[in-house]
Formats: structure tokens, sequence, C-alpha cells
């Protein structure tokens, strides 16, 4: 026994009013809504700025191995090699050069000391 057109259309029907869509468009008023559209790509971020370097030490303060070595030299009260430890750290920002690892002799205004 073949299903009579009419059978058909109301088991349509029923379908397409028991949807959530279409419930919710008869609800409000409207045709059922769109998927919404995707977001434009965004530009990439700008790189950050880069750090400061740290200050260079004063002229009163040594840090790091500059501070140990002119600890040394201002616990014995060697005011020329005080005088060079401080040249030294205003010199070498927080990393020894060269210079300042072999302080044995110290020529200031044309007279050389002996340091510790």
């Amino acid at each position: 026994m073949p299903l009579k057109p009419c059978f058909l259309f109301s088991v349509a029907l029923f379908f397409l009013l028991n949807t959530k869509s279409f419930n919710e468009a008869k609800l409000s008023g409207t045709s059922p809504a769109k998927a919404p559209a995707p977001a434009p790509p965004t530009p990439p971020l700008a790189p950050a700025p880069p750090t400061p370097p740290p200050p260079p030490p004063s002229s009163k303060v040594c840090v790091g191995p500059c501070w140990e070595r002119c600890h040394d030299i201002k616990a014995k009260n060697i005011r020329p090699c005080m005088v060079l430890c401080t040249r030294c750290c205003m010199r070498c920002n927080y990393v020894i050069p060269p210079a300042c690892k072999t302080w044995t002799t110290v020529t200031i205004e044309g007279y050389t000391y002996q340091c510790p």
C-alpha cells in the first residue's frame, strides 16, 4: 500500500515545526539566524622594545668582581690603589676588562705604586 502524499506532507511538517531553530524564529518573529562571519585576522604584535642596559656603577659604588677587588684595597687603605679601583669600576661597567685583572702596580700622575 503506497503512502499518500498527504501523509508525507504531514510528517515533514511535524519535523519542521519541532526543530529548534524554527521554534526560536517563530517565537522571536524573525527568520532563523545565520552563522556569524569569521573574525578578520589580527595583525601580528609589534616586538617588545629591548630592555635598557643596567646603569653604570657610580664612582662611590663598585659591584661584582670590581667590588670584590676594591674591597680588599679599601680595607688596607692604600689611597693610590683606591683611586685606581674607583676609575676601573667606572670604566668596567660590571665586567672587569683585562686591564683591571692585573692590579700589581699603579701609575698615577707619574708616580708608581705597588698594589696588594
